[in-house]
């Protein structure tokens, strides 16, 4: 029983993790083109689709840990590190909104 919930539990991290993971490189680019920018917005509309759904899977692992430390003595420490990652993800997603911003502000200077 509790080989199984661990296993559940780094099912779930692993897909928190890569959601984590493909947003950050999703982020990392800095559109130059108002096509680049309409893609860059699409995908930030499908993470943010996602988000609810990986959100929920993170509850749930965290939640299983709980259930998990009641039997055994289980560490934290990797919920802890997702929910670090969690927070860069979170201050990623307000950064990456702001760079859009300005790329949008100098194409319409550009174009001005």
């Amino acid at each position: 029983m509790v080989s199984s919930i661990q296993e559940s539990i780094r099912d779930d991290t692993a897909k928190v993790e890569s959601f984590i993971h493909e947003s950050s490189e999703l982020m990392k680019k800095e559109p130059q083109s108002v096509e680049e920018i309409g893609q860059c917005n699409a995908e930030r509309a499908e993470l943010l689709r996602r988000e609810p759904e990986v959100l929920n899977i993170n509850k749930n692992a965290s939640d299983k840990y709980k259930v998990l430390s009641m039997w055994n003595e289980t560490k934290t420490e990797h919920l802890k590190r997702i929910r670090h990652l969690w927070e860069n993800y979170e201050e990623d997603k307000q950064h990456h909104e702001s760079v859009l911003g300005s790329q949008i502000e100098r194409i319409k200077e550009k174009l001005e």
